[in-house]
């Protein structure tokens, strides 16, 4: 009778460890976005822009760096630049809209669009 009662309480605990676990890493992540500034800018050919991203209203106060940065079109332009949580566009010789996409190590994302003249 006492080896059930033990392992009744092990199986207890072990069932809220593994509870405890599971809720600490899902306030990790969010289902939070980041904001991109400037908002959809524009830029001439040849030109740069420095890109900052920040947790839209409502999320934690920080990103999770380092930041993943990336562009739709390599061919219109670049990220050629990173710090902490701002990039350096580098636009090429065509014109046209490229998207800028931006997730920090928590999931969270953002987009914007660099339209180039």
């Amino acid at each position: 009778m006492r080896a059930r009662v033990w392992l009744g309480v092990a199986v207890l605990m072990v069932s809220a460890c593994a509870l405890i676990v599971t809720t600490s890493c899902e306030d990790v992540t969010t289902d939070t976005t980041i904001r991109i500034s400037p908002d959809s800018p524009e830029v001439d050919r040849n030109e740069t822009i420095v890109l900052t991203a920040a947790l839209a209203s409502g999320g934690t106060n920080n990103l999770f760096l380092p930041l993943e940065w990336s562009v739709s079109d390599p061919t219109l332009g670049t990220i050629v630049g990173l710090a902490g949580d701002t990039a350096v566009y580098q636009a090429g010789n065509r014109t046209g809209n490229n998207i800028i996409k931006v997730r920090d190590q928590a999931n969270n994302e953002g987009v914007t669009s660099v339209r180039q003249l």
